[in-house]
């Protein structure tokens, strides 16, 4: 899960440099009125895909939200990024405990003040502005046995495969609980993956091995794993309509566009001693428009890809694996966002395991560049 021990103070400060900058983008139509005939009437988007078009091959299956209706998708605006209440956050998190350190970020022109906490646990707290985290002074344990979750989320068990101290729905709920307590009040797709003491004690043996160059850090070992250590890994995308959301944040670049537990928006993770970490960025407040989007339809989209893909000079054969449908929101100027469906892909080039991902406007067909 890449938990860095430092990023609690680290987390904050890139959001407030994105909320400063100033992302010009097309004006495009995507709806109209919904009074008017339905635009979308006929849309039926495969259940999967498996096409070749000269070096590009298809062979996925669309993700959409169960039970969403494709022709009746109605535009959004966006009302602004959602700000946590650092006085509750720190009221939860600080209960029964003494600060040892305080930091504050002043606020400016587009952010609230931010605070950073020091508990005399050990425990730590980012929070104010449009992020937060929260992270106990177990977590970085878990930050050297999650750190690989990513590639090998396929080793852990289901997050169905629950536990004695709560469920995984137990954890979920005390998450949303938690995000609202705090100013977050929204809905979100989750996944969860658990993790015994048992599975936590073998990753631990097999980081130590690799850390047998003389530099180990013997604090930065739990070693004495106990079933008080079983633990839910949870990564969420906040929805809108059913719809997950991708922000701003995960168009920065290609590593952060890939739709992972390691990149999701909101990661958490859950023990029998409560929420031993927390991060939490970029959540939005919307509105709904009575326009209807006028989505194209799948092999129009796919078009843009196959052009993209067989425009490259080396010829290389392309697989296309993946395909979801996301709401993406980004800035249009330093304060304004726009939010629009989009398609979001994922493909490889033949000899190579490096994920690419495109991402194609819904409406227009026009590929949206990651990290503009």
């Amino acid at each position: 899960m890449n938990l860095k021990k430092n990023l609690i103070f680290l987390l904050l400060a890139v959001i407030v440099s994105l909320s400063a900058c100033n992302k010009q983008s097309d004006a495009v139509t995507r709806g109209e009125d919904s009074k008017t005939e339905n635009i979308n009437s006929g849309i039926v988007f495969p259940e999967t895909y498996s096409i070749s078009d000269d070096n590009v091959t298809f062979n996925l299956s669309p993700e959409i939200p169960e039970n969403m209706d494709v022709n009746n998708l109605h535009e959004v605006s966006v009302r602004g990024i959602l700000n946590n209440d650092a006085s509750a956050a720190l009221e939860y998190w600080g209960k029964d405990k003494d600060v040892v350190e305080t930091h504050e970020l002043p606020a400016d022109q587009f952010t609230p003040e931010e605070y950073y906490y020091s508990f005399d646990d050990g425990s730590r707290l980012g929070a104010g502005g449009s992020s937060l985290a929260y992270a106990s002074p177990h977590d970085q344990y878990y930050t050297r046995v999650f750190r690989q979750i990513s590639d090998d989320a396929a080793i852990l068990e289901d997050g169905s495969s629950d536990f004695s101290f709560a469920s995984s729905s137990d954890c979920l709920r005390e998450l949303a609980d938690t995000l609202k307590m705090v100013g977050y009040d929204i809905t979100f797709a989750s996944s969860v993956f658990s993790l015994t003491a048992e599975q936590a004690k073998d990753w631990e043996e097999h980081l130590t091995m690799d850390a047998m160059d003389g530099d180990r850090q013997e604090d930065a070992y739990k070693n004495a794993w106990t079933e008080e250590d079983n633990a839910y890994l949870i990564s969420a995308y906040q929805t809108y309509n059913g719809l997950p959301v991708f922000n701003e944040m995960l168009a920065l670049n290609q590593a952060m566009a890939v739709d992972s537990p390691d990149n999701a928006p909101i990661q958490a993770i859950c023990t029998a001693r409560g929420l031993e970490f927390l991060t939490v960025m970029a959540q939005y407040e919307f509105i709904e428009t009575d326009k209807v989007v006028s989505l194209l339809p799948f092999d129009t989209i796919t078009k843009t890809i196959s052009t993209k893909f067989n425009n490259i000079l080396s010829e290389s054969p392309y697989e296309v694996y993946k395909a979801k449908l996301f709401l993406m929101v980004r800035l249009v100027t330093a304060e304004d966002y726009e939010a629009f469906p989009v398609w979001y892909f994922e493909a490889r080039e033949e000899g190579s395991d490096t994920k690419l991902v495109i991402i194609v406007d819904a409406a227009t067909g026009k590929e949206i560049n990651i990290g503009q």
